[in-house]
């Protein structure tokens, strides 16, 4: 049974922009309630479906999950393997409420934080994003009208704080306590060589892990990471001291200052001498 519902609408839409769709609570107490994926055809949008009392059960390939209150589905309605219904041993009605969303960032998004955290949340009822959309309920059976920079606000504030939540609900895994170990190794020693074997050492794995774990969390292999690093600090010697080019390079670690010179270039595409005369600064 629908209790509520109501339709956003964006004035003058602008295609890059996300959007929001609609807002609609329900309530279900019949073993006849049941939803699967994908969506009707031509459905491209995504939604989260949140529990406000009751129990209800959503099923996909990853697992099985109760959905009481506070629990949230984050989902996209072009997947076809997930379920979600009203459980028979349920003693209440199961009340939720659901928030549609559509743009072009947006799937790209909702399929990455499902891929990294699973299709299930939890946020809380009484205060942030939640809250705020039940607000909507004033204008049920209405239409709202919305810019599209609103419209985007609050498709962005919805996923802001799904992503937020992982935070406080995933604690730091080993490889982000390696990856972060590593990276304060890097930061205390870039006046000297850093070697990759080394490094993987002082933080006790293999080098092939650690080089595994840094591109999966930093986004560039360790060896980009530590040629950035060193670089960034080269062009603040350049710019804010008169160190030469061959004490820049011996403060960075480099036994050779045309090593450092061709390092430098490879980079920033300039040379170290070229880029103290630039009136720009560049930021790595």
């Amino acid at each position: 049974m629908i209790d509520w519902s109501m339709k956003f609408q964006v004035i003058q839409p602008m295609k890059s922009f996300s959007r929001p769709l609609c807002i609609e609570k329900e309530s279900h107490n019949d073993t006849d309630y049941y939803r699967h994926g994908p969506g009707e055809q031509g459905d491209t949008y995504c939604y989260i479906q949140y529990t406000l009392s009751g129990r209800g059960v959503y099923n996909d390939r990853s697992g099985t999950y109760s959905l009481s209150p506070g629990k949230m589905i984050l989902g996209d309605v072009t997947y076809s393997d997930y379920e979600y219904y009203y459980p028979e041993d349920a003693t209440e009605p199961w009340v939720f409420f659901w928030f549609g969303f559509l743009g072009e960032s947006v799937n790209s998004a909702v399929a990455e934080l499902i891929s990294r955290y699973g299709p299930v949340y939890e946020l809380p009822q009484d205060k942030g994003i939640i809250p705020a959309l039940l607000k909507y309920k004033t204008y049920n059976g209405l239409t709202y009208e919305l810019t599209p920079f609103d419209g985007m606000t609050l498709v962005t504030d919805v996923l802001t704080a799904i992503a937020a939540s992982c935070w406080s609900q995933h604690p730091e895994d080993s490889r982000s306590v390696l990856v972060r170990k590593a990276r304060q190794i890097i930061a205390e020693n870039l006046d000297k060589p850093i070697r990759i074997g080394e490094l993987a050492s002082q933080v006790s794995i293999s080098r092939e892990h650690l080089s595994r774990a840094f591109k999966e969390h930093i986004g560039m292999t360790l060896q980009d990471y530590i040629l950035r690093q060193k670089m960034s600090l080269a062009c603040k010697l350049l710019k804010e001291t008169n160190l030469s080019t061959k004490e820049v390079s011996a403060r960075l670690g480099y036994d050779r200052p045309g090593q450092f010179t061709r390092s430098f270039k490879k980079l920033l595409h300039v040379t170290p001498s070229q880029f103290r005369n630039m009136r720009t600064n560049v930021i790595l």
